[in-house]
């Protein structure tokens, strides 16, 4: 129901709201990069079905940040991208979501299942063993 206002009032953004659609794109990544959100003690009510949980201190927004820190630059790269790329496509809010930014968002959040064979040979020469559950055991 959220989302489904959120396309609504992106789609009728051209009107006078033109932001509006930059702020969706950001709740959208944001969202799917699964950050921390740490603004809440902004807030510490339920909006829109959204819970908003305890306040949390600066120090530990400091540390989420930080930890973070990475995937926060990623999101602003992505935005960037996805503003520039919303400015060239022609179609609705929703057809972008599903074309181009839920595609994206998939290359981008993909994890291999396997580990990297050439991983495995770099982390047995700083001498840590990786044993297969099933497969060669220890040495005696």
């Amino acid at each position: 129901m959220a989302f489904e206002w959120l396309l609504n009032m992106v789609n009728k953004a051209h009107i006078g709201y033109p932001w509006m659609r930059r702020a969706a794109i950001r709740i959208l990544v944001f969202s799917r990069l699964q950050l921390t959100h740490t603004c809440c003690e902004l807030f510490i009510h339920e909006i829109d079905g959204y819970h908003c949980p305890e306040a949390i201190s600066g120090r530990e927004i400091h540390e989420i940040h930080d930890e973070e820190r990475e995937d926060i630059q990623l999101l602003e790269t992505l935005v960037v991208e996805f503003k520039r790329k919303w400015n060239q496509f022609d179609g609705t809010f929703l057809a972008f979501v599903n074309k181009v930014l839920s595609s994206r968002m998939e290359e981008v959040c993909w994890e291999p299942s396997e580990v990297d064979p050439e991983e495995q040979i770099k982390v047995k020469e700083t001498a840590v063993w990786l044993w297969e559950p099933f497969g060669p055991q220890p040495p005696a």
